[in-house]
């Protein structure tokens, strides 16, 4: 992934050098859309590391939460297309457009004002739950929550958002229903799940 990522920046540092010779001649922010703790910060600390390294420039890493993920996206959507500001986001991007779509909302951005850079991660999303939770495995957490419908709660980084549509629509799938716990991202919702305020949560392995 390091060696992808380091030819993919310096191929996108090439490009933006024929608009303008002298890029980067400032600071590269790289905005996260999310609280720091998730998927997102741990896939740009080397990000941020690696941009500095190949540009001589800072390139801080900047938290905007808020809207799941919708607030920083759509900073990032608007700013000048000069290079200067990166967004470390996940599929999370596509669903926030179709709750807008969903619910009658004008988005803040459109999909045609973000250029899609690099992969940064292909993991899968996994769910997990709480230690004190008397399953072993996933037949086990359905036959529960079928037991007591409504009264597991899982927590999620926000309503639509890249941790909850998924495991809401398991749920669907296996005919269950959980409360829902939302935060304000993938590391608060991991949090709520490790303080027992939540018994089911999910999100990348390498926050989990």
């Amino acid at each position: 992934m390091i060696t992808r990522l380091t030819a993919a920046l310096t191929l996108l540092l090439g490009a933006l050098s024929g608009y303008a010779q002298d890029y980067p001649s400032r600071m590269i922010t790289i905005t996260n859309p999310n609280p720091p703790g998730g998927m997102n910060q741990i896939l740009a600390q080397p990000l941020s590391a690696m941009l500095e390294k190949l540009t001589g420039q800072p390139a801080p890493i900047v938290n905007r939460p808020g809207g799941t993920a919708g607030v920083g996206t759509a900073y990032v959507a608007n700013q000048p297309p000069d290079g200067y500001n990166l967004l470390v986001t996940t599929a999370n991007l596509y669903l926030l457009i179709e709750k807008d779509k969903l619910y009658g909302i004008k988005s803040p951005f459109t999909l045609d004002q973000i250029a899609p850079l690099d992969l940064l991660s292909a993991d899968s999303l996994i769910m997990v739950v709480h230690p004190s939770m008397p399953v072993k495995n996933v037949k086990q957490l359905v036959a529960l929550a079928k037991s007591k419908p409504n009264e597991i709660v899982f927590s999620t980084s926000g309503p639509y958002g890249i941790t909850h549509t998924p495991q809401a629509m398991f749920f669907h799938a296996a005919g269950i229903t959980l409360r829902h716990l939302p935060t304000t991202g993938g590391g608060p919702a991991i949090t709520q799940a490790l303080g027992g305020h939540s018994q089911v949560t999910g999100g990348g392995p390498s926050a989990l």
